[in-house]
């Protein structure tokens, strides 16, 4: 479930992801890998910018959030994660 909320959040709007991290904090995931994309999914909504997947995966190395030897999980953990929106707006009512 955790994939599928953090891929969702990739396709929300900028205001929806900011609403939704104030219910939802990156230490309450429980996979660490996931808890860097949503922290970087959270720091570019918050900026105005759609976090779409490479929005943030380009955020994510240049702020050295993740290693080089990283980049390839965390690119292919990005790539991999569900993207239905339908799991969040249906959900929260957002």
């Amino acid at each position: 479930h955790e994939r599928a909320f953090v891929g969702a959040l990739m396709h929300l709007a900028p205001e929806r992801v900011i609403r939704l991290a104030g219910l939802v904090r990156a230490t309450d995931l429980a996979d660490p890998r996931l808890q860097i994309v949503y922290a970087g999914i959270v720091r570019v909504a918050a900026t105005g910018a759609q976090p779409d997947p490479a929005v943030v995966d380009a955020h994510l190395r240049t702020t050295g959030s993740i290693r080089t030897t990283d980049r390839a999980a965390t690119n292919g953990r990005i790539r991999s994660t569900p993207s239905s929106v339908s799991f969040c707006t249906t959900s929260s009512g957002l």
